[in-house]
């Protein structure tokens, strides 16, 4: 004897994948905003420490990330400082030091507040011109870029904003060094 085909309307499927899906989104959200804030912290944190090499920064970086609780570095790191080693990226023309955190999501105005803040908190220099090395750096989805005048003469560039990335939108931190 041949059962009946049960027929499933697609009104209720959809109700069955969202009674399935909508208790992990508040999760998801809760890592995303704990993925910003470990890349914000440990950009703040390490990469405007003078006189490092890329294994020192890189060392710094995953032990911060591993205290958060990851496994390993949820972010992308890029460094260089050329009046200590030689660069494995490309430099940015005009620079000697490069540092650069990026990370999934969109978190630029988070990750703004948190520049300013530690520019304040650090006396991180004095405001100063955007260098002509960099007047065409600022690109759309740019939430801060500004000029500092460090204590020990150089200038540096701090660049935060928001651009397409691998899986999406993604956020990014950079300050760069000028030689005097």
């Amino acid at each position: 004897m041949l059962r009946p085909a049960i027929s499933i309307k697609p009104a209720f499927i959809a109700l069955l994948l969202g009674a399935f899906l909508t208790p992990a989104a508040p999760e998801i959200a809760h890592a995303d905003a704990k993925l910003a804030d470990t890349a914000i912290s440990a950009f703040a944190k390490y990469c405007t420490q003078p006189r490092q090499k890329l294994y020192r920064i890189m060392l710094r970086m995953e032990r911060h990330a591993k205290e958060a609780g990851y496994a390993s570095l949820p972010f992308d790191v890029e460094f260089y400082d050329t009046t200590l080693e030689r660069a494995t990226i490309p430099i940015t023309p005009g620079t000697n030091r490069r540092c650069v955190v990026t990370f999934d999501g969109s978190y630029a105005q988070q990750a703004k507040n948190a520049v300013l803040a530690f520019v304040e908190r650090a006396k991180f220099g004095f405001e100063t011109d955007i260098p002509k090395t960099h007047s065409d750096a600022r690109v759309s989805g740019t939430e801060l870029f500004i000029a500092r005048r460090l204590q020990s003469g150089p200038k540096a560039v701090l660049h935060v904003g928001t651009s397409r990335g691998a899986n999406g939108v993604q956020t990014f931190i950079n300050v760069e060094r000028l030689p005097r």
